[in-house]
C-alpha cells in the first residue's frame, strides 16, 4: 500500500489496483482534481484494513476485477459490501463483462489496457464530486418510475427532486431555478409532457436548463414531437442502464459548461469577484431601484495602500496573494447581496442598501480595521498591508456619477494620509 499524507478536508477515493504502473498513473491524475485525495491497495488485506478504517470518508472507490491473489469480481463485492460507489477496471469488454458489471452495480468499467482511459477515468471521479451540485427534477405519475430513476440518479451524486404531474413540476421549477435537467414522461394526468415542455421553454431556454422526454417504445412521431416541443433528446421508458447515464450526464455536463462560460465572462480571474462588467449590469438594476424606492445606497471604492512598493518589494505572485487576500476579506465583510467587484487593479467597488443609517461608517470601518490586521506569509516574511476607502450615498444623476463621488472620497482618503475611510458630504448629513 503506497503511503499518503492525512489530507483535512478532502474526500477520498479508493484505487484497488495490483499493476504499479497503472496505479501510479491513476494517483498522479486523481491527485490533481481539487477537494480529492486518492488512496491506494495494491492487494487484499491492504483493501480491507483501509475500508474498516476509512470508510466514512471514501467518496469513490476504482476497483480491479481482477486484483492478483484474488478471484475474479471478490474485491468488487467486498468494497460493494461497504456502499461505496465503483469505477471497475476490466482487462476486456465484451458481453459476459457487461452482464457482470450489471450484476454487481457499477457506476461505470473501464479497459484497463487502453491506457487513455485513465483520463476518462478521472473524468468520472471529479463528475461523481460535482454531481453533488447539480439538481434533476424527475416527472413521471408513475410511483415506481419515480423510485427507479431516482435509486438512478442518486447513485451518481445528483440532487433529485420529484413531480408527479406537470403542475407539480412548474411549481418546482419556480422555487429551484438552478436546476440544470428535467427528465419527463409523456403520459401524465392533467398536463402531458409535450404541454409541459412547451411550458417550460416560455422561461427557460435550451442552454438554461436541459429536458430529456421519456415514454414507450413504438408510438410513431412522439420522439419528434417532443424534439419540436423544445426537449434536448429522446430516451425509450426501456432503456438500457448505461445509455441512460450516458444521456443524463451529456445534458448536464452541456449545462454545466453554458454556465461555467458565462460565470467566466463576469468573474475575475485572479480574486474570483465578479468583474466589472458584471458590476454595471447588475448594479444599474440596484441603482434603479433605489431611485424608485427612495432606498440608501451606499457606494464605496477600496484601494489597496502602496500596491505598487508591495510587487516591488515581494513580487507579482505575493501581490497577487495580497489582492486575494484582500478581496476574501471584503467578501467575508460585506453581504451576499451587496454587488462586489474588482474594478481594476489593486481597486475593488462595491453597492450596498444600507437599513440603517448609523451603519454606514460602522460597516467602512470594520472592513478597513480587519483588512489592516491581515497577514500574508511571503516566503517566510509576513506582508501586512491597508487600504483607503471612499464612500457616497448621493445617488446624483446615475451610477457613473455616484461612483466618481465615492471615487472623489477615496482620493481624499489616499491624499490625507491613507489607511482611513474618508466620506462625502451626502454621508455627513444622513448621520
Amino acid at each position: 500500500m503506497m503511503i499518503q499524507d492525512e489530507q483535512p478536508n478532502k474526500y477520498k477515493v479508493l484505487i484497488v489496483e495490483s499493476s504499479k504502473t497503472i496505479m501510479t498513473m491513476l494517483f498522479s491524475n486523481i491527485n490533481k482534481l481539487s477537494k480529492i485525495y486518492p488512496i491506494t491497495a495494491m492487494n487484499a488485506e491492504d483493501c480491507q484494513f483501509l475500508l474498516e478504517t476509512q470508510t466514512a470518508e471514501i467518496l469513490i472507490a476504482i476497483v480491479d476485477f481482477s486484483l492478483q491473489g484474488t478471484k475474479d469480481g471478490a474485491m468488487i463485492d467486498l468494497v460493494h459490501s461497504y456502499h461505496i460507489p465503483i469505477i471497475a477496471l476490466t482487462g476486456d469488454i465484451n458481453t459476459e463483462i457487461h452482464q457482470l458489471m450489471q450484476q454487481k452495480q457499477v457506476l461505470d468499467y473501464v479497459s484497463k489496457r487502453q491506457l487513455h482511459e485513465i483520463e476518462y477515468i478521472t473524468h468520472l471521479v471529479q463528475r461523481f464530486y460535482t454531481n453533488r451540485q447539480i439538481k434533476v427534477l424527475i416527472v413521471d405519475d408513475s410511483i415506481l418510475v419515480l423510485e427507479q430513476l431516482d435509486i438512478l440518479l442518486t447513485r451518481y451524486q445528483y440532487q433529485v427532486l420529484k413531480a408527479h404531474d406537470g403542475i407539480e413540476a412548474l411549481l418546482i421549477l419556480k422555487e429551484h431555478s438552478d436546476i440544470s435537467l428535467m427528465i419527463t414522461d409523456y403520459h401524465m394526468p392533467n398536463m402531458n409532457g409535450n404541454e409541459l415542455i412547451q411550458k417550460v421553454r416560455k422561461k427557460y431556454r435550451r442552454e438554461d436548463l436541459s429536458i430529456i422526454a421519456m415514454s414507450l417504445p413504438n408510438q410513431k412521431n412522439l420522439s419528434t414531437s417532443l424534439l419540436k416541443s423544445g426537449a434536448n433528446d429522446f430516451i425509450s421508458k426501456q432503456f438500457e442502464i448505461e445509455e441512460f447515464y450516458c444521456r443524463v450526464t451529456q445534458m448536464t455536463d452541456m449545462i454545466s459548461y453554458i454556465r461555467k462560460i458565462k460565470e467566466t465572462a463576469i468573474t475575475d480571474e485572479l480574486t474570483g469577484l465578479h468583474n466589472r462588467r458584471y458590476f454595471f449590469d447588475v448594479g444599474e438594476k440596484l441603482y434603479d431601484n433605489a431611485k424608485r424606492k427612495h432606498l440608501y445606497l451606499a457606494a464605496a471604492m477600496f484601494d489597496a495602500d502602496f500596491f505598487k512598493k508591495v510587487n516591488d518589494t515581494y513580487g507579482h505572485e505575493i501581490g497577487d496573494d495580497v489582492l486575494r487576500a484582500l478581496a476574501n476579506s471584503l467578501q467575508e465583510n460585506l453581504r451576499s447581496s451587496d454587488i462586489l467587484a474588482r474594478y481594476g487593479g489593486e481597486e475593488f467597488v462595491c453597492l450596498l442598501v444600507i437599513n440603517h443609517k448609523d451603519d454606514i461608517k460602522k460597516i467602512f470601518e470594520k472592513i478597513r480595521k480587519n483588512i489592516e490586521s491581515l497577514e500574508v506569509n511571503a516566503m517566510g516574511k509576513i506582508v501586512k498591508f491597508t487600504i483607503s476607502i471612499g464612500v457616497t450615498t448621493n445617488l446624483n444623476q446615475n451610477l457613473n456619477q455616484m461612483l466618481n463621488a465615492a471615487d472623489q472620497a477615496l482620493y481624499e482618503a489616499k491624499s490625507t494620509g491613507r489607511n482611513k475611510v474618508c466620506y462625502d458630504q451626502s454621508v455627513e448629513e444622513i448621520n
